[in-house]
């Protein structure tokens, strides 16, 4: 009796512990599709600046007033309405308390955070069972403030997002892919919009700051564009100054080793920045509520903070 109850026992404990594996595995693949399915937020963090050269260094105006436009978007491949752009605050000269050469300065997280909810990092196998991928990114304008109107910086900031919504539909909505081999069609996509977002390009769309005599100054510009696929789908994207471009993956640029560089009309600026997903349980979020529009085809488009002050 105690031979067979012992062995009785014996098997209910070795049942339990397979079926308790078996109820750790399909958990762990519910929750990995989960993942795909519902993929993950990620943000672009520009957190720090430092002015190793600053413009105004004479005793009239000693330091510089330096804010930073930052315009979002993304837009996925043949499909329609998918196409968003959005921008921070930037409308802040004083942040920075006339920072001058050597000095450093945390960038406000209004002016410098950008998310980006819900993108999923699609395979070569999402892409050849029909999931069109995505284009993320933002271009960021490093500005030092004299007299322009923030109505004319604000005119400025629409007419870019409304050029860049443009290419992006033509590009990306309207473009579709070679699924046998799409990594070629994504680089040549990243390249069409990097040349679109350049500063010859702002001045095509007529983009002219008018202040008098004493216009704010642009120092420069940084493109971050990406493609939200994993490393199945190769991408093959060279190297080119003032753009982080390529697979959507965790980057860190950090002053001292290797910041972002805005340089230009006598100033250099240094900054820390990270792209990175967001941690699981605490994702921050932009703390402005969206400003969404809806245009006459039905199609919206979200912003984040003002877009014009006048």
């Amino acid at each position: 009796m105690m031979t067979r109850k012992f062995s009785t026992i014996t098997n209910l404990t070795i049942m339990k512990s397979i079926l308790c594996f078996a109820l750790i595995i399909t958990i762990y693949s519910i929750y990995g599709q989960m993942q795909v399915s519902f993929g993950a937020d990620w943000n672009i963090n520009l957190s720090r600046l430092r002015v190793s050269d600053a413009q105004e260094e004479d005793w009239l105006s000693d330091g510089d007033e330096p804010y930073f436009i930052m315009i979002s978007f993304r837009s996925r491949f043949n499909t329609p309405n998918s196409t968003a752009t959005w921008n921070n605050d930037y409308d802040d000269d004083d942040w920075a308390n006339g920072i001058d050469d050597g000095n450093e300065r945390n960038i406000h997280f209004s002016m410098g955070y950008s998310l980006f909810a819900d993108v999923q990092r699609i395979s070569l196998q999402n892409i050849l069972a029909g999931t069109n991928p995505e284009i993320l990114g933002a271009i960021v304008i490093a500005m030092e403030s004299d007299s322009s109107p923030w109505g004319t910086i604000g005119d400025m900031v629409d007419d870019l997002r409304d050029a860049i919504e443009g290419e992006l539909e033509q590009l990306i909505e309207d473009g579709g892919l070679n699924l046998l081999n799409p990594g070629p069609d994504i680089a040549e996509s990243l390249q069409d919009i990097r040349d679109s977002i350049v500063p010859d390009f702002w001045e095509s769309v007529g983009m002219v700051i008018e202040a008098g005599g004493d216009p704010d100054d642009i120092i420069g510009f940084h493109l971050f564009l990406f493609a939200a696929v994993d490393n199945t789908v190769p991408i093959n994207f060279p190297s080119v100054a003032n753009v982080s471009s390529g697979r959507l993956i965790t980057r860190e640029f950090l002053i001292g080793v290797n910041p972002i560089v805005f340089r230009g009309d006598g100033a250099v600026y240094r900054v820390t920045a990270r792209v990175q997903p967001c941690p699981v349980l605490f994702a921050p979020k932009n703390p402005k509520v969206a400003n969404q529009t809806v245009n006459a085809s039905g199609k919206a488009t979200t912003s984040w903070g003002k877009i014009k002050n006048e």
